[in-house]
This record gives structure tokens, C-alpha cells and sequence, in this order.
């Protein structure tokens, strides 16, 4: 299309939005459609004064339908009656990039995100002009305020009240041992290895490519297979969404999953990560929420200069913020999981020094705060 005739088509959609009027509605935008932002925002509205709130989806699979309430609605993102539920709505959460890039003053716009931006994101990279223009944003602490104010700019600021999603890591037994093939009640420990999104950044072809997506050779994982079997435990392996398919290396102990896998077990990412002992990855936001939880963490980092030079990080030097032994190979690696799996917590002292830093509450109530500070408790 045109660029010319985009904007015309953008500015249109613009005026029909600002001009149609709004209900007592809540859309939640969600990727995947229902990550735990989603339902841990879902769940924080049915206490509020708002009417209906709409799951706007892309794929046609639905959760229990114990999960939702009864005044929650799902209902397709590329359909007619999705389109005019966002036009509509006078509250709007998102966790990536939605219908428009710009809301009117009439609707409650809030950049959810997926995570604090460890990574450069936004305005702190060539790409923040293609950010939707929103009205909040959300930081777990003051100094992860500033950093997301710079990257996400939203127009009336930057909220501290902590990620939705993160109360979910405190729901307690949701049964995961059972639903990876365990006995009920089997004495297992968990470890989970949630790696971040990897491409060239610019840099020379196949810099950040790893002999596997995990950054560890064949063997090295069977070795890894080998520990984890010794010590009857399990690491839950899940690669970023969007990273290039690979064939999955098939073990006993290593159990690599997705999000249509979590699904079809009724599972969560975040209920998953709330029942693990551990947590491996390498500068995945997710670590920074995990610290709540205040277990081992072990950053599994080969490429860190590269990353750095080539994706970069939005506060430094990244060493002082990571909360754990930063491996760099596949004995390094097999080193601090076996420290782990000995029940042996060698960085505990940094790790509480750094969440000291990314968390101004660490009790589970982000959603009800950001509910609180939006006036709809």
C-alpha cells in the first residue's frame, strides 16, 4: 500500500475511533491470547465496576470455562464485532502491538508489555515509532520506571504496580508434577529454561546462532539429560515463540514444550514457572519477574558479548544486574545446575540485591494496584 494512502486510511480510523462513543467495556489484547497478563487482568476486572470485558482472540482454542467470569466475553481480533469492541471500549490493556497506533483521550490505554526491557526495545532502538501512542505503561520498580518511560514514552506515565502477570507465579499447587506425566504428589524437582528470542542483530550471518537453540551441543544435553536423571528431576524447556524451528531432541528428563502444549494441559507459562525450583535463561525478562519467587536463577549466556553488541541492553554493565552464575559453556552450565540440583543457593545474596532493585512489592497484588490507580476499584 501506498505510504501516502496508509496515512490517509490510519488518520480516518483515527477520527471513526475518537468519534464513537464509549462503554463501560474492557478489551484485553493479549499475545499469546491468553498469557497470564490476560488472565490475571480478566480476573482483577470481575471485582470492578466494568460491565463486560472482551478477550480478543486469534486462534479459536478457549480456556476451561471455569477459568473466566461470567461477565467475559471472547471474541475474534480479525472480525467485525472485535474491531467494534476495541472502537468501543472505554479500557484497553495490550501486551505487543494492537489495531491502531494512537488512542483518543476518551479510552484508557495501557502498554501492558511483556516484561521489563532488559533488551533495548522502543525508542531505544530505530523501531519506536512503530509503537502504539498510549496512555500508562507498567514498571515492578522505580528504576525500572525511567527505563520504560525512555523506551515505551506513554503520555501520562509510567505506572509501579507491578506486572499482572506476576501474581500469577504466587497461586500455589496448580498440579504440574501430574500434568507432565508424574504420579500425584512425586518428589520431583523442577527446573525451567525459558531462552530469549535470537536473530543477527545486524551482525555477521549466524553471529548469535548456538550449535543448538540452547546454546549447548548435542551431547552436552544428553550429559545434561544424564544429571538431571540422577537427581530425579525435570527441566521443562521452552523456546522463545518466535525462534527457528528445530527438530527437538527427544529425553527423558529434558521435556521441550510450547504454548499450544501448556494449553492443551490447561497450564499457564506463569503457573509453570511459579511450581519450577529453578529457573535457566539467559536475559529473558522473564528472570526479572521470577526473582519474586526468590529461587536459584542461572544465566545461560554464551553469546553475552555479542548480544550486547549487537542488540544491546537498557541498563549496565548487564553483569551487576543478573541474579546468577553466568555460564558461557556447557560445563560452566552442568556446573550450576548440579549446585542446584545439591540444593546448594550460591548467588542468593546477589540475587536478593538485584529484585531489592527490580521490586517495589514482591505480594502478588499488581493487578488489584494498577486497578486501584486506573479509579475502577
Amino acid at each position: 500500500m501506498h505510504a501516502r494512502t496508509e496515512g490517509w486510511l490510519t488518520s480516518i480510523a483515527y477520527v471513526i475511533h475518537r468519534a464513537l462513543p464509549k462503554r463501560e467495556v474492557a478489551v484485553l489484547h493479549g499475545t499469546p491470547d491468553y498469557e497470564d497478563n490476560v488472565l490475571a487482568l480478566e480476573n482483577g476486572l470481575r471485582k470492578t465496576r466494568i460491565k463486560k470485558t472482551i478477550i480478543l482472540l486469534s486462534s479459536p482454542a478457549r480456556p476451561r470455562a471455569e477459568q473466566l467470569g461470567p461477565r467475559t466475553f471472547m471474541v475474534r481480533k480479525k472480525s467485525l464485532r472485535g474491531i467494534l469492541h476495541f472502537l468501543t471500549a472505554r479500557y484497553v490493556f495490550f501486551t505487543h502491538s494492537c489495531y491502531t497506533q494512537r488512542f483518543p483521550p476518551s479510552v484508557v490505554s495501557v502498554n501492558v508489555w511483556h516484561g521489563m526491557p532488559v533488551k533495548r526495545v522502543g525508542w531505544m532502538t530505530e523501531a519506536g515509532n512503530l509503537l502504539p501512542v498510549t496512555q500508562y505503561a507498567l514498571a515492578t520498580s522505580a528504576l525500572w520506571a525511567d527505563i520504560v518511560q525512555e523506551s515505551l514514552r506513554p503520555v501520562a506515565g509510567t505506572l509501579v504496580t507491578g506486572l499482572p502477570r506476576n501474581d500469577r507465579l504466587l497461586l500455589g499447587d496448580v498440579g504440574v508434577p501430574a500434568r507432565l506425566g508424574y504420579a500425584p504428589g512425586a518428589c520431583l524437582m523442577l527446573i525451567t529454561w525459558l531462552p530469549t528470542y535470537r536473530h543477527d542483530f545486524g551482525g555477521p550471518k549466524g553471529a548469535l546462532r548456538c550449535t543448538h537453540t540452547l546454546g549447548v551441543p548435542a551431547d552436552s544435553l544428553e550429559q545434561l539429560n544424564g544429571l538431571l536423571e540422577r537427581y530425579r528431576a525435570v527441566c521443562v524447556v521452552k523456546p522463545h515463540p518466535m525462534a527457528a524451528r528445530e527438530g527437538t531432541p527427544e529425553f527423558s528428563r529434558l521435556r521441550f514444550i510450547t504454548d499450544d502444549w501448556l494449553h492443551q494441559q490447561g497450564l499457564t507459562l506463569y503457573e509453570l514457572l511459579g511450581a519450577s525450583d529453578a529457573l535457566v535463561t539467559d536475559v529473558s525478562s522473564v528472570y526479572v519477574d521470577y526473582l519474586i519467587l526468590d529461587r536459584p536463577i542461572v544465566h545461560h549466556f554464551p553469546d553475552i558479548r555479542e548480544y550486547e553488541s549487537f542488540r544491546g541492553f537498557s541498563l549496565g554493565p548487564i553483569d551487576d544486574y543478573l541474579a546468577g552464575p553466568i555460564t558461557r559453556d556447557s560445563d560452566e552450565l552442568l556446573a550450576a545446575v548440579s549446585a542446584v540440583l545439591q540444593g546448594e543457593d550460591t548467588h542468593a545474596g546477589t540475587r536478593r540485591r538485584v529484585a531489592s532493585l527490580f521490586h517495589t512489592h514482591s505480594d502478588g497484588a499488581a493487578t488489584e494496584r494498577l486497578i486501584d490507580r486506573l479509579g475502577l476499584a
